[in-house]
């Protein structure tokens, strides 16, 4: 018998602490990202040591493969960051979020898409698009009065320079996966 069958109800008590933190970082680095596009370090390395005696007692819990998931889940989180960050999708601030979800939320090894980080990532992915289509119709004063925007005069290279912030989609995406939806695999179910 291992320490998780134990102690069921503390790693729920640790997950629920996790998420409120977790919650509570990425909504004050939401409003700084969109007052300022900026985000303070010191929300992270505080978040990190804030939360770092729980993912200890976490892996003593479950074991040592959870340091292993927490591990992959890096990797694979870092390196998405990477491209993200060089293709300027997203700045410094968007990367240390999902890196900070991929060591709070890591993939399990028994179901990578069923994951919370997976259902975060694509769920802030999705609603970024819509807040994208939101903010430029908004930029173009469509609400305003009836304007038609080409394609010759609008183009998806435009769409990236408008430097959206992207933490409150993360926090939309976190909020969606913490209610157990998963908009990638809805829509996947649903086409196919």
């Amino acid at each position: 018998m291992n320490l998780a069958e134990i102690f069921p109800e503390f790693l729920s008590f640790i997950f629920l602490f996790k998420s409120a933190v977790f919650l509570f970082l990425l909504l004050i680095a939401s409003v700084q990202d969109v007052r300022t596009q900026t985000v303070s370090d010191r929300v992270w390395i505080v978040g990190f040591f804030f939360i770092l005696p729980m993912i200890i007692v976490e892996i003593f819990i479950i074991g040592f493969s959870r340091l292993l998931d927490i591990f992959i889940s890096m990797g694979f989180f870092f390196l998405f960051s990477l491209v993200c960050f060089s293709l300027r999708f997203f700045g410094g601030a968007d990367c240390k979020a999902f890196l900070f979800l991929s060591i709070l939320f890591p993939f399990e090894s028994s179901g990578f898409l069923n994951s919370l980080s997976f259902s975060v990532l694509f769920n802030s992915l999705f609603l970024s698009l819509i807040f994208s289509i939101f903010y430029i119709l908004k930029e173009s004063k469509i609400f305003k009065q009836p304007v038609s925007i080409s394609a010759e005069k609008f183009s998806a290279v435009h769409a990236l320079k408008l430097r959206l912030p992207f933490l409150p989609a993360i926090t939309g995406g976190f909020i969606l996966s913490l209610c157990d939806v998963n908009l990638f695999l809805s829509l996947f179910s649903f086409f196919f």
